[in-house]
């Protein structure tokens, strides 16, 4: 198992691939962003915008110059990116479709949270040494949560985590009420994948896998259920788009490019816009919520688990209630959604299963699931959590 992980890791780029040169100008940039119009992301953006939402993003090191980053960027902190990192400034395409401004009107790259801030912790993202990067990782994680952020996505996620302390952190963050958005890795053609990453693979971790455009799985992502996860981690999988992916790149410039780091990015965005709503939500009612408004509705798919995040249909419905009017495709806002935005109770006892049956119906297994960790909550003590996994 150990060898399979090693040539696994030695073929994976970092968190995503970029594709040959085919350089699009930024007067083309906005149209070719397709996942905006499947999301309805724009649709979305009419009731929130991520604004006042800090989004702690770990990944490669990201030109802040770019144009559709003005004012994006709140920090930023090294924990090892390597001379190649710096150079190729990897991390510019997710980020971009994270948090974009575009810029001149309705040109360039629109994230979707595109008024949140970004507090970025660059990581190495080479294949040298892969057991550095769940250090890194780490780190990264224990800074962005000493700086109080209100969510983490992690684009580039680590083969291993031999320490323990990415799992710790994880638990961290869920006692802390940040959720911890991770890609679930990308693996190439002809080796297995089920190798685990993390912290994607880490219990209380929400894993982004890949979708196609037409919402399929996309084949080159690591899928829900990867040897060595954390069993608790996999009823809180989400996928968005992760191929033909247009984004910013370093120096200016913008191109298309795959990888489940999109996804993670993309699946960050929603929670960005539902926790500008709704400021005072919980880990579990966040969670919930977006798990219910997601494309599978009472459904968990072995291979994209609850679904495509569908931010539209999170800011549209109100805590506990499905309440998304739809119209040639779009959703609209309503008044039931604006009478919502004073948010949900903040017990977190049990609004994790009230906001999903709300969403998907009692016998959603979004519900059932998140009910059943909101009862191993209760059932071990808040040290415990913090503890690594067994």
């Amino acid at each position: 198992m150990r060898t399979v992980r090693l040539v696994a890791a030695l073929v994976l780029a970092a968190g995503f691939t970029l594709a040959l040169p085919t350089t699009a100008h930024a007067d083309q940039t906005r149209d070719s962003q397709w996942y905006l119009n499947s999301l309805h992301v724009t649709d979305a953006q009419k009731f929130a915008q991520g604004k006042g939402v800090t989004i702690g993003f770990i990944g490669g090191t990201v030109d802040a110059t770019h144009p559709d980053l003005a004012d994006a960027v709140a920090s930023t902190h090294d924990f090892g990116a390597s001379e190649q990192d710096n150079a190729e400034q990897s991390g510019t395409g997710p980020a971009s479709v994270l948090a974009g401004r575009g810029h001149g009107g309705d040109k360039g790259v629109l994230g979707v949270a595109p008024k949140a801030q970004l507090a970025l912790a660059f990581v190495d993202t080479g294949q040298e040494d892969l057991g550095r990067r769940g250090v890194e990782i780490a780190q990264a994680m224990q800074y962005l949560l000493d700086q109080h952020v209100d969510l983490i996505v992690v684009t580039v996620p680590a083969p291993s985590d031999n320490t323990g302390n990415v799992q710790k952190l994880t638990d961290q963050a869920y006692n802390d009420d940040v959720p911890v958005i991770s890609a679930s890795g990308d693996h190439a053609s002809g080796v297995s994948p089920n190798e685990a990453y993390f912290p994607a693979s880490s219990r209380h971790a929400i894993p982004a896998v890949g979708a196609t455009k037409d919402g399929k799985f996309w084949p080159r992502s690591v899928p829900p259920t990867p040897d060595g996860a954390d069993e608790r981690s996999q009823p809180l999988t989400l996928a968005a788009p992760a191929a033909g992916i247009v984004s910013a790149r370093a120096n200016g410039k913008y191109g298309t490019a795959d990888g489940t780091a999109f996804a993670a990015a993309l699946t960050a965005g929603t929670f960005a816009l539902v926790k500008s709503r709704w400021p005072d939500v919980t880990w579990d009612e966040i969670v919930g919520h977006v798990i219910g408004a997601a494309s599978n509705g009472n459904k968990y798919d072995d291979k994209l688990g609850h679904g495509v995040v569908d931010p539209c249909k999170a800011l549209g419905s109100a805590f506990g209630s499905h309440k998304t009017v739809g119209r040639e495709g779009k959703c609209v806002p309503t008044a039931d959604g604006d009478a919502a935005v004073g948010g949900p109770s903040a017990h977190r006892d049990n609004t994790v299963l009230a906001s999903a049956i709300g969403l998907i119906g009692v016998a959603g297994l979004a519900a059932l699931v998140l009910a059943v960790r909101v009862r191993d909550r209760r059932g071990s003590s808040r040290t415990a959590t913090n503890q690594a996994r067994p």
